[in-house]
């Protein structure tokens, strides 16, 4: 095969050919690129808009999740303040419960201190009384036994009393008795002396003696 000139008019023409060939292949590629390019823009476009439509319907979905988020955090919000003034509310209670725990312990270690003051106020009090107790049993003691000798005394005393009594009426009677001898006596005397005078009077009257002693 023998090479055509490149300046002759038939491979000129042969040049033109090959370009136009290389142009309707360009031309083809071109359109084949264009068309998938287009194909793929539709299919692009169509997915994009898919894409859209559900980012679309993923955004109303969030946006509704969002409200309700939105209200669920304000209502959150809402048991917050509440819980908050709840909280508030309790320590205010713990402060005063608190407060009345330590004033409770306050007057409960002043009762527990009064207690032992008054404990040991008893104890002395039982130690006293006691003592007292002691004393004044060994006072009725001493009391009782002096009180057993005064009457072991006053009964002696009776006694002496009694026997003084009967001494007395016997010393009475022994009295009574000196008297009436002595009256028997003086008596006797008496006419002793009175037959003495009638005897120096009449000493010879023998039988008028005689008759003047008693029988």
């Amino acid at each position: 095969m023998t090479a055509t000139p490149a300046n002759t008019p038939s491979g000129h023409g042969t040049a033109i050919a090959v370009g136009l060939g290389l142009l309707a292949a360009i031309a083809i590629v071109a359109s084949v690129i264009f068309w998938n390019k287009s194909r793929d823009a539709n299919a692009t476009a169509t997915k994009a808009q898919s894409e859209l439509t559900q980012a679309r319907t993923e955004a109303t979905e969030l946006k509704k999740q969002l409200d309700a988020v939105r209200l669920e955090s304000g209502n959150r919000q809402q048991q917050l303040g509440d819980a908050q003034a709840g909280l508030a509310r309790l320590q205010g209670e713990v402060a005063e419960a608190n407060a009345l725990v330590t004033k409770l312990k306050d007057q409960l270690q002043e009762a527990k201190t009064a207690a032992d003051r008054a404990k040991s106020k008893s104890e002395q009090d039982a130690a006293r009384s006691a003592t007292l107790r002691a004393q004044l049993e060994s006072q009725l003691q001493g009391q009782g036994a002096e009180s057993r000798r005064l009457a072991a005394r006053l009964k002696e005393m009776e006694e002496s009393n009694a026997r003084s009594g009967q001494l007395r009426q016997q010393l009475e009677a022994a009295r009574a008795q000196l008297a009436e001898l002595q009256a028997k006596l003086d008596s006797s005397q008496a006419q002793i002396a009175a037959r003495q005078t009638k005897r120096r009077a009449n000493p010879w009257g023998h039988v008028l003696l005689l008759d003047e002693f008693p029988k």
